[in-house]
């Protein structure tokens, strides 16, 4: 009886967190007065408290704890409780643990949650089931290239009001559904080195290349320099590695592809000509309108301003838009000068800069050292023996998670 709990609980656990991998992007409500972020925050924390509960009843039953060591197991355990401290001497403790409207990943359950699901994975997930992970975030990735490309060109999915926009998306917010395709590109091509199936390879290039025409449309600065550096790291590697001839051809298309739509939609004169006229309804403009984002240097006044005042925990998590007003510099006042000077940010410019004001310079110290941590192992693993001319998928896994790191340092996500 015991040993099939411990059965069950562990297939709960793996199927689990494919099914989160795969939804959380996707996943949106119009039910609720927020459709997008309160929404996946909720599948995260609910998914992950409950597989963290799966887990505890997989360890009763075998009687003993069971759990595979990482370097980073300390780290995150640190990060968490300094987190953990900044929400108990929070400006306000109910919304660092519930959030604020509209912005509610970065709450206290929330961040548990990444941290619990991390466990998980490292623990439950072997070969197969990293495998299936990665392809849902593949899958999950594709399904909202293929939702944006068909609003970019005037074709909506849904018949709502609030869904016909040419930049609606399941994601909740363009920019970052391009910094979210800039790390699903590497992990998708990464698929293709996972299996020696040929279907499967190719549907991964396909796969790819939908997400890159997605991604060049939307046509964000920031996204691509997050897939630049994901790139330098994998060519800081290509002498270790051998990619087939096949492979190479591949990929070089890939990126032609990329640079063919960024010219068309960066160069008005080709956008006219082939773009604009493929594009229904009355907005035919090439260029997507992106959301409103603070300004860095202004993040960065805010955000010192406010770790002045709570250097050691911040204001607390999620406080960023309760602290603004108070903190934003008078330059963003100025009506004759720019058009936000009205505009409530409830976000900093960057991760970096958010942590810095809401969470002070204990938890932005702790959550440094878990970067320190992963980079150093990820370069270890990397220039490691281990690393041999078949490793081309771990690269590509690898610059993923570097891409994820710098989308943290230039979005709040």
């Amino acid at each position: 009886m015991r040993e099939n709990i411990a059965i069950i609980s562990v297939k709960i656990i793996q199927i689990g967190l494919v099914i989160l991998a795969f939804l959380i992007p996707l996943f949106f409500l119009p039910t609720t007065s927020e459709f997008y972020n309160f929404n996946k925050t909720t599948l995260l924390i609910v998914g992950a408290f409950f597989l963290f509960f799966v887990w505890g009843a997989r360890m009763a039953a075998e009687l003993k704890v069971q759990m595979t060591r990482t370097p980073l197991d300390v780290p995150l355990l640190l990060f968490l409780g300094a987190y953990i401290l900044a929400s108990i001497f929070s400006l306000d403790p109910v919304i660092s643990f519930l959030g604020w409207h509209p912005v509610f990943f970065g709450s206290l359950p929330s961040v548990a949650a990444l941290v619990i699901l991390y466990f998980l994975a490292t623990t439950h997930l072997n070969s197969t089931y990293r495998q299936a992970m990665i392809m849902a975030f593949a899958l999950s990735a594709s399904l909202l290239s293929v939702s944006s490309i068909a609003y970019y060109f005037g074709h909506p999915f849904l018949g709502q009001v609030w869904a016909q926009a040419r930049e609606w998306t399941a994601a909740g917010d363009i920019t970052k559904l391009a910094a979210f395709l800039a790390i699903s590109i590497p992990l998708t091509l990464a698929l293709a080195f996972f299996t020696k199936d040929a279907i499967q390879r190719y549907t991964s290039y396909i796969l790819a290349a939908l997400q890159i025409i997605a991604f060049a449309l939307i046509n964000s600065l920031f996204a691509y320099i997050i897939l630049v550096v994901a790139a330098l790291f994998v060519l800081l590697f290509l002498p270790r590695l051998t990619v087939k001839q096949e492979d190479k051809g591949i990929i070089g298309g890939l990126v032609v592809l990329l640079v063919a739509f960024l010219l068309l939609v960066n160069v008005p004169a080709a956008g006219k000509a082939v773009l604009k006229p493929l594009i229904s309804g009355k907005n035919t403009s090439v260029s997507l309108n992106k959301p409103l984002s603070l300004p860095l240097n202004a993040s960065w006044q805010a955000s010192a301003q406010a770790l002045s005042n709570r250097p050691v925990f911040g204001s607390g998590p999620s406080t960023f838009g309760l602290v603004f007003p108070s903190y934003k510099p008078i330059s963003l006042n100025a009506v004759n000068e720019n058009n936000i000077w009205n505009v409530r940010f409830d976000e900093a410019g960057s991760g970096l800069l958010g942590f810095l004001a809401t969470i002070g310079v204990a938890g932005a110290i702790a959550f440094l050292v878990v970067i320190v941590f992963l980079i150093r192992s990820i370069f270890n693993v990397s220039t490691g023996t281990s690393t041999n001319h078949n490793k081309t998928n771990l690269v590509l896994l690898q610059a993923a998670l570097i891409a994820s790191l710098v989308s943290w340092f230039v979005f709040s996500v």
